[in-house]
């Protein structure tokens, strides 16, 4: 009998452990306005998954309420990549010379090889030093028969004054994977300078990726000697890079200074110079659905800015996930700090190694909706009539029994 009432202890407190966790863990769950369902795996691992431009939209600028649960609600260790380092060694990838028969002319000609097809946005070249003013157009091919152009006059660099006899310079230009990358100097009527090689630093491919924002509506107005430039998105987005595509005057230098803005009040992010021998883009961290921009013009024509087109740095969540579970993106708690796992899982990795997978649509958190966050003093009000109901069938059982032996 004694066995038997201590059989009944035990289901009835493990009972209410499972009411006071259960209770507690939807309450986390149910605390997220937004949720997205996570790509389903075939092979239990880890992964690397990629947050959209819209579940960053929703979450805390330093990502802190951003967590994965499980279908059973339970919460699963993460990494995010901002916090991640890359640990690819700095080497050299060569691209072999394709030699072509020339026309005759000046102009220095040297056709490098992508055998791989990498994906590449930089080209060193190596050059025989040498004092000359000239400029390099870059086009590509997949044939070797048709040409596209990629960047043109770019200004040769002079080499640094050192004991070495050739040195190399960087040549950005837009990402592509072309087959073949050929280098152009222009030299009419002119000796032409030698390329010794060209190659990319594998360093260089694992350079901050971007990924644009949808578009957003452009206005300007101009008063005097400034340009007004004001975006607007329809999400408070985070935004990492702003490019301007302008087309005229065809050499330009301006100031530039772009503003947050926040219930009317600007914030000063950055102030800077583009050029039409820089890159046109400008790098801010901001998370806003509102810039204005001034360009100061002085006395000059004001740019022609046909299009301001934005980007963000493309973020990741790294986990362990198992076969047989469907997993979600859970954010906007605004009261969340950022959660501390054990991160073992990390260990002699680099994420951008791993197998990457996407999310589903943000959508609201159905829990969030139908059931509507109790005030603090609620929820522990009715916990406590919970346990208050479970410690009276207790006792009623626990008399019972009593009785019983007589």
């Amino acid at each position: 009998m004694m066995e038997k009432l201590k059989l009944i202890k035990i289901a009835v407190l493990t009972l209410l452990l499972f009411l006071v966790c259960g209770t507690i863990t939807h309450a986390q769950v149910k605390n997220f306005k937004y949720k997205a369902a996570i790509q389903k795996i075939d092979s239990g691992g880890v992964y690397r998954i990629e947050l959209s431009a819209d579940l960053i939209a929703k979450s805390k600028q330093d990502f802190s309420d951003i967590r994965i649960v499980d279908n059973n609600g339970k919460f699963i260790a993460f990494a995010l990549s901002k916090s991640l380092s890359l640990s690819f060694p700095d080497s050299y990838i060569d691209f072999p010379e394709i030699v072509q028969p020339q026309s005759v002319d000046t102009t220095t000609v040297f056709i490098a090889e992508n055998k791989n097809l990498l994906n590449i946005s930089e080209l060193w070249i190596k050059l025989k030093k040498a004092e000359v003013n000239r400029t390099v157009n870059l086009s590509g091919s997949d044939d070797l028969a048709h040409w596209y152009a990629i960047k043109e006059n770019v200004q040769l660099e002079e080499a640094g004054e050192d004991s070495k006899t050739d040195y190399q310079q960087k040549i950005d230009f837009p990402n592509n994977d072309y087959r073949y990358f050929k280098v152009e100097v222009d030299g009419k009527n002119k000796v032409p300078v030698k390329i010794i090689q060209a190659g990319i630093y594998t360093t260089n491919l694992n350079k901050l990726v971007y990924t644009n924002l949808p578009p957003a509506k452009l206005r300007a107005t101009d008063t005097d000697k400034i340009s007004h430039l004001t975006i607007d998105f329809n999400e408070g987005y985070l935004i990492n890079k702003l490019h301007f595509n302008i087309a005229s005057p065809k050499f330009y230098s301006r100031r530039v200074v772009v503003y947050s803005v926040h219930n009317n009040s600007n914030d000063q992010l950055i102030d800077t110079v583009i050029s039409s021998n820089g890159s046109q883009d400008i790098f801010i961290v901001a998370k806003t659905s509102k810039l204005q921009i001034e360009v100061l013009n002085g006395d000059d024509n004001r740019l022609q800015i046909t299009d301001i087109t934005s980007s963000q740095l493309k973020q990741y969540a790294v986990s362990y996930l198992e076969t047989g579970h469907s997993y979600f993106f859970l954010t906007g708690d605004t009261k969340l700090s950022a959660p501390e796992y054990d991160l073992s899982f990390l260990s002699n990795r680099v994420y951008n190694q791993l197998p990457g997978i996407a999310h589903g649509d943000l959508i609201k958190n159905p829990d969030y909706q139908l059931h509507p966050v109790l005030k603090s003093s609620n929820r522990t009000f009715w916990l406590w009539c919970a346990i208050l109901f479970v410690l009276i069938i207790l006792s009623f059982l626990t008399f019972k029994m009593v009785k019983e032996l007589k």
